[in-house]
């Protein structure tokens, strides 16, 4: 199932304890009813039914809900948007144009789902800028 990890500083690490309705397990292939996820910082620390929740820990009820993993798209444009201005967006605007509006790609690729991405093609490194503001 999932592994447990630790937090290199466990100490002063915000814990998060998410509680799945159902919740999509990739390494088996089936969907899990009544987890718990227990978030310290930025690693999970512990997935499974009826964990005890750690004192002060935020709770996020999405009970009524399915938790699955993040998607990783191994090829986004994240500057542009292929469209009916595909070819001003490539041509005539330049990188600063992009970085402006890249955002709004950034936010609709995370609303599909994907919480990792590998990003092609952009100029000027907007695509690092935009890294750096998010």
């Amino acid at each position: 199932m999932f592994a447990t990890v630790l937090s290199v500083d466990a100490q002063s690490a915000k814990v998060i304890a998410i509680k799945a309705g159902r919740l999509v397990d990739p390494v088996s292939g089936k969907v899990l009813t009544g987890q718990t996820v227990i978030l310290e910082g930025d690693r999970i620390r512990q997935v499974g039914p009826g964990l005890k929740i750690p004192d002060g820990a935020e709770v996020i009820d999405l009970s009524k809900h399915t938790v699955l993993p993040g998607f990783v798209d191994a090829h986004v444009h994240m500057t542009t948007e292929p469209g009916g201005n595909y070819y001003s967006n490539i041509f005539r605007d330049s990188f600063v144009d992009q970085a402006v509006v890249a955002h709004i790609y950034a936010k609709r690729t995370l609303e599909a789902g994907f919480t990792s991405v590998r990003n092609l093609g952009a100029s000027g490194f907007a695509d690092i800028a935009l890294k750096r503001a998010i």
